[in-house]
């Protein structure tokens, strides 16, 4: 009989390894792949997880179309603010990433670009098959985070 395989699901995380949650995030999500070490948090060797992690590491940014999703994904304009410091604006985020992105190219032999100064909060864990955001920030979120990725990941297809 023919069966298609689906594909994986894509995680990205976007990570600060100086931050104790990015690690924890990190670790729990590595476990989860891996059957011989359980996911951080539990106490049985659980059943392992079918995705695939993309970790982008500060400084690194999200593209503009990844920036433009992540909002979309967590409802909307109005959140950007919430995930990228030092905008006032949408529209500023996204011109801000271009430009980033304009000059990380330029650096490679071309024009430069002038950017606003931006940061990323992190940690941000997207699911980008399943349209899902999970953002770190104060302490209160990152409780909220780590319970969110748990759950994320128990709805993820197993191996």
């Amino acid at each position: 009989m023919f069966r298609f395989n689906k594909t994986p699901d894509v995680l990205t995380l976007f990570h600060h390894p100086k931050s104790e949650s990015s690690n924890q995030i990190l670790s729990f999500l590595k476990g989860a792949q891996n059957p011989s070490t359980p996911p951080q948090g539990t106490t049985t060797t659980a059943t392992p997880v079918k995705f695939d992690l993309d970790v982008v590491p500060a400084p690194q940014l999200p593209t503009p179309d990844q920036f433009k999703s992540i909002v979309d994904f967590l409802g909307g304009e109005a959140y950007a603010k919430k995930i990228l410091r030092g905008i006032s604006s949408f529209d500023e985020g996204v011109r801000a990433l271009a430009e980033k992105e304009a000059k990380n190219l330029a650096e490679e032999g071309g024009v430069g670009v002038g950017t606003l100064h931006v940061e990323l909060v992190r940690p941000i864990l997207v699911d980008w098959n399943n349209g899902r955001v999970v953002v770190g920030g104060n302490e209160e979120d990152l409780k909220r985070l780590r319970e969110e990725v748990k759950k994320l990941v128990e709805t993820l297809p197993e191996d």
